[in-house]
């Protein structure tokens, strides 16, 4: 039992070590008898009872009458009575469960859940540290009304030494969930902490030991005991929330946080076809998991979308299949909303169901970065670009740290001609990561397209070179040698896309890039016809692409534009 020397408030509840009324520091209370289980109607010798959260008193049919309370009271000490009193005014309704941070009464409404520890070490059970840390941001995010920091932005501590109270400024937020998972053989250690990044109070902690056979429960218990810390009590559709996200069979969770963490690793062609091989294990294991099917889907546009290891025709349908899986076993989970747009808006063009889906997923998840940039993907696409601004800004308020979407918000500003604009918000990007291949490319797009030319091709050289020869970096080469005069080096990068699709995928849509660059008209129509035909989803920004500028006078890019729904 534990007592704060300020408000004289007593707690039963070991793990907390300051007060929720005042923040002082708990300690040992003088008097250690248990509180009368009669007064309350319960046994609370468990941690469960001596925690929860009071219901009114018409909920509570063992609540004693004040004739028993006074009886009571008068056997105690007047310690007692005064613990009763704040017992009873909970028990009332009358305070709330929220938690408080120094000497000033605040709700943590803002939290970053950091890199659990893989206390072991072993680079084999590093999928389970990174799926469990990622599975409780995705439950916690559920909740409305509590701001989440993205994946992204927590991982960049991952393996580092934090200071909570510089996280948080960081990241602007008021509270960290930290862990620790120790796996032997069998069975799995685990510890959990909140803790407030203004003072630095741990607020709540918790061990749990569990088999590894129980992962699925003991994950679900993890995301209800967090969010119960962080709310006054979780509403019986808040709870189905935050444990939705575990199915009933631990093996397949266990392969799905495996394709979680093979999807979203190094991007190569090997790890993506992992990752799809685990979530569909997982499916096969629980064909009811809706978040293996989400998993699925966006894995197989990303193969034919962003990286362009295969043809959209081949995985786009593959990931349509996947789509309409997830949304019949759960029509109000935002993820899979969020990837239904995305396979709208890329693939079939469909602008209206795509903006309708984007909506459905920021009304169930507000938290969803990926559907904030995809927002602004969509206004950009349609020349919106002051919306499009807003909505990637608001990405990267969920993803603060993230080199993406930080330089994302400069695309716009690229697309609408504010050229020095958008080249402050790449360089943002390069300041979180000196590396970022993407931030040096677009600075380079962004200095061609500004006569910069010389600073624009180094740009882009430096880019190739961290991005290990992504195809669309070195067509954007080919085109930037074609603006300068250099026909020789343009059609040396055409040669070479040419060679290499004959021994893997390689989309038209770059090729027309740099025969617009060459001024080769009907040679760019031609490549753009073929990847029209194949839908290629870069297709979707080609009216306010600068690479087609010297295009948008032909008849026949009015008809491609018709064609994408633009």
């Amino acid at each position: 039992m534990k007592q704060c020397p300020e408000c004289k408030r007593v707690y039963y509840d070991e793990k907390l070590n300051f007060c929720l009324d005042d923040g002082e520091w708990l300690h040992d209370a003088p008097d250690t008898s248990e509180p009368p289980t009669e007064m309350l109607g319960e046994d609370f010798t468990s941690t469960e009872a001596r925690t929860r959260t009071f219901e009114p008193a018409a909920s509570s049919p063992n609540m004693p009458g004040p004739s028993t309370v006074t009886k009571i009271v008068s056997k105690k000490n007047s310690l007692i009575a005064g613990a009763l009193g704040i017992l009873l005014v909970t028990t009332l309704g009358l305070g709330s469960y929220w938690l408080y941070s120094g000497q000033s009464r605040k709700q943590i409404n803002s939290i970053a859940v950091m890199p659990f520890l893989n206390e072991g070490g072993s680079a084999d059970a590093e999928y389970l540290s990174d799926g469990m840390t990622d599975s409780l941001i995705s439950s916690l995010s559920d909740l409305p009304e509590l701001s989440v920091k993205a994946r992204n932005s927590v991982f960049r501590y991952k393996g580092k030494d934090i200071l909570p109270k510089a996280v948080g400024a960081e990241l602007s937020v008021q509270g960290l969930v930290l862990g620790r998972v120790l796996q032997r053989g069998s069975d799995l250690a685990l510890h959990i902490e909140l803790v407030d990044t203004q003072n630095e109070n741990v607020l709540w902690s918790s061990d749990y030991n569990r088999p590894v056979a129980n992962l699925v429960g003991l994950q679900s218990e993890i995301a209800r005991d967090v969010a119960t810390k962080l709310r006054a009590k979780l509403t019986s559709a808040e709870e189905k929330l935050v444990t939705r996200n575990y199915p009933v069979n631990t093996e397949a969770y266990e392969l799905y946080l495996k394709g979680r963490y093979f999807a979203g690793g190094k991007y190569t062609e090997e790890s993506m076809l992992k990752a799809i091989s685990y979530f569909n294990q997982a499916l096969e294991k629980d064909p009811a998991y809706a978040l293996a099917y989400t998993g699925l889907a966006r894995t197989y546009m990303n193969l034919g979308h962003v990286w362009g290891f295969r043809p959209p025709k081949e995985t786009f349908p593959l990931a349509k299949a996947a789509i309409s899986k997830a949304l019949e076993i759960d029509n109000t989970l935002a993820e899979a909303h969020a990837v239904a747009a995305e396979y709208q808006i890329s693939y079939e063009w469909n602008w209206a169901e795509g903006e309708s889906e984007i909506i459905k997923a920021l009304e169930l998840n507000p938290n969803d970065a990926g559907a904030h940039t995809l927002y602004g993907t969509y206004f950009q696409a349609k020349g919106q670009f002051d919306a499009a601004i807003e909505q990637r800004k608001k990405a990267r308020e969920v993803d603060t740290l993230s080199p993406l979407l930080t330089a994302n918000i400069g695309y716009p500003l690229y697309y609408a001609g504010r050229y020095d604009e958008a080249i402050q918000y790449f360089q943002r990007g390069l300041e979180l990561d000196p590396n970022f291949a993407w931030s040096y490319l677009w600075i380079g797009q962004a200095e061609l397209e500004n006569g910069k030319t010389d600073d624009a091709i180094k740009n882009i050289q430096k880019a190739i070179a961290l991005s290990e020869g992504n195809v669309r970096i070195a067509a954007t080469l080919g085109y930037a040698y074609a603006k300068i005069g250099n026909r020789a080096e343009a059609e040396r990068i055409i040669s070479q896309l040419q060679a290499k699709s004959k021994e893997s995928y390689i989309s038209p849509y770059f090729i027309a890039v740099v025969y617009s660059g060459l001024n080769e008209k009907d040679a760019a129509f031609e490549w753009l016809e073929k990847a029209c035909d194949e839908r290629h989803p870069y297709l979707t920004l080609m009216a306010v692409e600068p690479v087609f500028n010297n295009l948008h006078s032909d008849p026949r890019f009015q008809e491609l534009k018709r064609r994408v729904g633009l």
